[in-house]
């Protein structure tokens, strides 16, 4: 396969951005490995003693009264017995996940913002993700990240929602995790249900922390690379600050969420890029209004409308269009915030999968997702975003690639993750 490298830029600002990377150095790295390891070694220990106390708790019902009633009865006493004890042990995940969660930040040392709203949404996004509330699904900037959903989808969706509102998650995974599957155990060996029960509390808070630590690491990491970015905003056109924010709509699409990470390049692009100088305000546009439904004109969660618009871009080569960047420096741009976007998440699925080979179709573009793999294991470790690197995935070729077969073991990781999403 013949394959050419576009070279970057070589402006001032290309200079500037060759060693950017927002990371942390490696002791940071391993305190907060540390860290990590204490709240989920915690969290087992939690599991076992509470299932201790629960088998005690049991063992004190009294023989006549478990002989004068019958097997029913004495069933409805264990599940209340494992439903207090439950309590006590999810409150105590809970609260081991928050200190958890605090000592990160305060070993990580992030950037605090000038501004009172954007310091409470980052503590915001921290307690959502220790607390396991789910990313916001609401519609923003009017990109709707429910769009195109399977209607199954939907309803699973809006259940879940009713079901935070009203505490019904929580008791749904108070009965099926904590207390169905232990009655159950109860009948066999109550002794093996101490490893299983401590096992599945430092699954789970590994998971917790697994987020914790990206909403921690991500928004350094999501200011620095626009900062780099912003370097060139003065060559770019109206138009192309749409496709820009198209990239990132798309992105929140394929995730049916808004994560904090997201959010906080999506703001910091609105609230830079939405003025009549700089954002194309035509008749019918609401971009600039306080209202989050969809701009009619710009429709910036389009992916359809979104993979025309690169081909256009590709079949123009240097070309400008209406201004601005070459095609191709514009296609580069997209393919860099397409890539942060899919990366500052710290997860990936098919469904992102499939956009990013549609869009290197599109734009023939080879396509490198394993890299993309291995850049989104970096940044969870914390070592950073590296512009350059994000940049060198970036490498035109002769012809579309048309081969996007997922792997057997990349698949299965994608399931696990899904399965794994919903159990926690």
């Amino acid at each position: 396969m013949k394959a050419r490298t576009t070279s970057l830029s070589h402006s001032a600002s290309s200079r500037r951005r060759g060693g950017r990377r927002s990371g942390f150095s490696p002791a940071v790295r391993h305190q907060i490995l540390r860290i990590e390891a204490i709240a989920i070694f915690i969290a087992a220990l939690t599991g076992i003693l509470c299932g201790l106390v629960s088998i005690w708790l049991e063992a004190l019902i009294p023989t006549s009264f478990v002989e004068s009633h019958s097997g029913f009865v004495h069933c409805v006493c264990v599940v209340l017995i494992n439903i207090a004890v439950s309590i006590f042990e999810v409150n105590g995940m809970y609260l081991t996940a928050v200190v958890c969660a605090f000592r990160l930040t305060v070993c990580t040392n992030p950037k605090l913002y000038p501004q009172d709203a954007e310091r409470e949404f980052l503590a915001r996004s921290i307690a959502r993700a220790a607390l396991q509330v789910g990313h916001r699904k609401d519609k923003i900037f009017g990109i709707d990240p429910m769009k195109g959903s399977p209607r199954l989808v939907l309803f699973l969706t809006y259940l879940m929602f009713k079901g935070k509102r009203y505490m019904l998650k929580f008791l749904l995974k108070l009965l099926i995790k904590r207390v169905l599957w232990r009655a159950a155990a109860k009948s066999a060996l109550s002794l093996i249900v101490l490893p299983i029960n401590g096992v599945m509390n430092a699954w789970n808070l590994r998971n917790v922390m697994l987020n914790c630590r990206v909403c921690i690491i991500g928004p350094p990491c999501a200011i620095d690379v626009l900062e780099v970015f912003f370097l060139e905003d003065g060559s770019f056109s109206p138009q192309q600050r749409v496709d820009y924010i198209c990239a990132m709509g798309c992105n929140l699409v394929c995730k049916r969420s808004v994560p904090p990470n997201l959010e906080i390049m999506l703001d910091h692009m609105r609230h830079r890029w939405i003025t009549p100088k700089l954002w194309p305000v035509s008749e019918g546009c609401i971009c600039a209004s306080n209202s989050q439904e969809s701009c009619p004109v710009h429709l910036l969660d389009d992916i359809d409308r979104f993979i025309v618009a690169l081909e256009l871009y590709a079949s123009h080569g240097d070309a400008k269009l209406s201004g601005g960047l070459a095609a191709r420096q514009h296609i580069r741009n997209v393919f860099f915030l397409l890539i942060v976007a899919l990366i500052i998440n710290g997860k990936l699925d098919w469904v992102e999968r499939r956009l990013y080979f549609r869009v290197c179709q599109a734009t023939k573009v080879q396509a490198r997702w394993t890299d993309i793999l291995r850049l989104k294991d970096d940044f969870v470790k914390g070592k950073g975003i590296h512009v350059d690197t994000v940049y060198a995935l970036i490498v035109e070729i002769d012809h579309s690639e048309a081969n996007s077969r997922v792997p057997l073991r990349e698949a299965l990781t994608y399931f696990w993750n899904r399965i794994s999403g919903l159990l926690a």
